[in-house]
């Protein structure tokens, strides 16, 4: 887990959740009381807007704090709407640290998964080309396509998984980076 150790050596990314979860809340204004499939259909190009503004200003300045404070931000959002449950603490500071490039060890079950959102997300915005995902075995990569491609694709994005088998795609991208689990 991630444990105090890791919070010391971290510094920004600890002050960066409570910055998360104020942009999350005070961010989608425009959508009102919309809920479920309308609020989906709303939220969609705000976020993906949103994606091609922090990617031109993550290729300018680079992955800065407060751009991957944004990053979790969005990606918060788009978790939380797409599959219905919000980002533990954990994982959340996982995601961060990673996007920072730390190091972090999350045991089974504490969801590496969803910490795995953020770094991907923060790391396509930088429009280098593909960003890779690994995981054990064809099982994980295709249930993990399948649980978070509707995050990806609220963000504006597009991602794969490449299994032994063959792979699975999601919609066509809407920028160039592809995310890719397998």
């Amino acid at each position: 887990h991630t444990g105090p150790v890791v919070e010391q050596q971290a510094p920004a990314v600890v002050a960066g959740l409570g910055q998360v979860h104020d942009l999350a809340d005070a961010g989608f204004p425009e959508l009102g009381d919309r809920v479920g499939e309308e609020r989906l259909a709303a939220i969609q190009p705000v976020l993906q807007s949103r994606t091609q503004t922090l990617s031109a200003r993550a290729q300018r300045e680079g992955l800065t704090d407060r751009i991957l404070t944004e990053a979790a931000a969005h990606v918060f959002v788009a978790a939380k709407e797409h599959l219905g449950k919000s980002l533990y603490r954990e994982q959340q500071f996982a995601g961060r640290a990673l996007a920072s490039e730390l190091v972090i060890q999350l045991a089974t079950g504490e969801g590496k998964t969803l910490a795995s959102l953020t770094p991907l997300y923060a790391h396509a915005l930088m429009n280098r080309g593909m960003v890779t995902q690994v995981t054990t075995g064809d099982f994980y990569a295709a249930r993990d396509f399948q649980e978070t491609q509707g995050v990806f694709r609220l963000l504006g994005m597009s991602s794969s998984a490449v299994t032994r088998n063959g792979a699975l795609f999601s919609n066509p991208a809407l920028l160039t980076p592809q995310l890719i689990e397998g």
